[in-house]
């Protein structure tokens, strides 16, 4: 995780709006903040650790007001950091009521991803907003390895072992290089085919080199019954197709027989309008003819009778 800005109004002593940038300081990656006592050092820390998971480890009781500056009517937190090249935004926000100066609002927390220059939440009203899943580590594992308060580093050194490894494994990330459960699964299921595999070898009848001879001479001799055989196979399907190209020819014969067949009874039918087709053609151009004359002589005895 790397910080960006954090933004602090009405919380501890900052009463007034202050902004950090820390993209400054940490283009050098190391920096120190510094200050006397009650000036405020411990407040930017408590700060993100707040606007992050919601807590901290100063304050179990009126956590709200007495993070608040007594002069301030109003607390609010925001804080911007990267993560894995992704930006994300966690805010803090709380008011004092008007009718009793210690009693605090229902307080309100978001969590946000920067997408397309947007900010956009990454919790449901109903969900708890915690940044531990994002960042990789508990709030206990974030407070004792970032924040570290004062006197409070031996706590780190006299850990239960299995909680040390866990708070390791946890920050590190080193549970991908945690490969006994993987190999001993593995063991197990290679152990459990081996022994299968040695019962059905020891399942098989013995074996000597008289019967291995016997064995090759039965080979022998089916490959040679098998050489027979597909020679066999193949005679069989040349014939195979000499049969089905015939059975094409035949087919096709018989249609053509039956076409013929048809054909022939219909040959007196087809004579006879042969001879009304020629008897027509010979009528209509004798008749074309008459047709011809009449009308020129029409013409010729309009063209008259105008003339007349």
């Amino acid at each position: 995780m790397i910080p960006e800005k954090l933004i602090l109004e009405g919380v501890y002593s900052y009463r007034k709006r202050a902004e950090i940038d820390f993209s400054i300081l940490c283009t050098a990656d190391l920096f120190g903040i510094f200050g006397n006592v009650g000036s405020g050092k411990s407040s930017i820390l408590e700060a993100i650790t707040y606007a992050l998971y919601g807590k901290i480890e100063r304050l179990s009781t009126k956590v709200y007001y007495n993070m608040m500056n007594l002069s301030s009517d109003k607390m609010f937190i925001d804080f911007y950091f990267e993560q894995n090249k992704q930006h994300y935004k966690f805010t803090f926000e709380a008011k004092r009521t008007k009718k009793d100066f210690k009693q605090i609002e229902t307080p309100s927390r978001g969590g946000y991803v920067l997408k397309n220059n947007e900010w956009i939440s990454l919790f449901d009203k109903d969900s708890s907003v915690s940044a531990d899943k994002i960042i990789g580590l508990s709030y206990e594992n974030f407070r004792r390895t970032i924040i570290v308060p004062q006197g409070k580093f031996q706590e780190f050194l006299h850990l239960e072992k299995s909680k040390r490894t866990e708070m390791l494994m946890d920050l590190f990330q080193l549970n991908r290089f945690n490969l006994y459960s993987k190999t001993a699964s593995i063991f197990n299921e290679t152990t459990r085919k081996t022994a299968s595999v040695n019962g059905a070898i020891g399942a098989l009848p013995e074996v000597n080199n008289e019967i291995l001879e016997d064995l090759k001479s039965n080979i022998a001799a089916i490959e040679k019954e098998m050489s027979k055989l597909n020679a066999s196979k193949d005679e069989s399907d040349t014939r195979l197709q000499e049969f089905q190209s015939l059975s094409t020819i035949f087919a096709d014969f018989k249609a053509a027989l039956t076409e013929y067949e048809k054909i022939k009874t219909e040959i007196p039918k087809i004579e006879e309008r042969k001879n009304n087709l020629n008897r027509y053609e010979k009528c209509r151009e004798l008749f074309d003819k008459a047709l011809n004359i009449h009308n020129i002589i029409s013409e010729n005895y309009q063209t008259a009778s105008l003339e007349l």
